[in-house]
């Protein structure tokens, strides 16, 4: 009898696991293939949804050939807020790093140095080589869908991949591809090519569970073709939609420390 109500408990709990987890490649083909329009407004109604995130990460970072392994705390706001503070595997503070979308600004306590400037979408491509600006990066922190306008769209879903793609044309040949799960509408990859069509940066979402009703990548990956950068993501807990204070994409300034100005 023990052993029977062993079984029964575990696959209660197997079952729930499930029905919190949602498959990247979704294994049926959706009852009816949306139009274009239609797609865009279940993706852009998904969007709205998320307008902001914190979440406790695990982060593991390939730069070339130095490796770093980190737990960080990670806050965003859309359009272009981001928070990050990093440690090292036995806690120690390592970085912190802050901008409102203006003033961008680092605190690195083992040198005792405090960097700032008013142009982040010049600075963070070195941390972030995978993206060109803070309003690109903000949307796929939080797994979103983002073009420039409806135009240059062109929508189709693909049976084989039974996934809906929607490809952007940017400028002189180049394009950016995004994957769409066709039941949940969440992103679960996006890339682009350059006008020869090599890849230059790739990002992958997966392991989605549903929180507050919104299903959301747990797993995210980022990997940069052109500087051999790679960075993988996973969330340990995360918030959405969290209640954030205005200063907190602002960094205080400690006392002491050098203040570098960032051009």
């Amino acid at each position: 009898m023990k052993a029977l109500l062993l079984r029964g408990g575990l696959l209660i709990f197997y079952l729930s696991f499930l029905s919190s987890c949602v498959s990247l490649w979704p294994g049926r083909v959706p009852r009816e293939i949306l139009s274009s329009g239609d797609l865009l407004q279940r993706v852009e109604a998904r969007n709205r949804r998320i307008q902001s995130m914190r979440a406790i990460v695990r982060a593991t970072i390939n730069l070339g050939e130095q490796h770093f392994r980190l737990e960080e705390l990670i806050i965003v706001r859309k359009p272009a807020s981001l928070r990050v503070e990093a440690l090292s595997p036995i806690g120690q503070p390592l970085l912190y790093l802050t901008t409102d979308g203006e003033v961008f600004e680092i605190l690195i306590p083992n040198e005792n140095r405090f960097y700032r400037g008013t142009s982040p979408l010049k600075h963070l491509p070195a941390f972030f080589p995978f993206c060109q600006g803070i309003r690109e990066i903000i949307p796929m922190m939080v797994g979103e869908v983002s073009w420039a306008d409806d135009e240059h769209l062109a929508i189709h879903y693909s049976h084989g991949d039974r996934l809906y793609i929607i490809e952007e044309d940017i400028s002189e040949g180049s394009r950016r591809i995004f994957w769409i799960n066709p039941f949940h509408f969440a992103l679960v990859r996006a890339a682009e090519l350059d006008h020869q069509q090599n890849l230059q940066w790739e990002a992958l979402f997966s392991s989605f569970r549903k929180r507050d009703g919104i299903l959301f990548p747990t797993d995210i990956e980022f990997r940069s073709y052109g500087s051999g950068s790679r960075m993988k993501m996973h969330l340990l807990e995360w918030e959405i939609n969290p209640s954030l204070g205005e200063g907190i994409f602002r960094l205080d300034t400690p006392k002491g420390v050098e203040i570098i100005e960032m051009k």
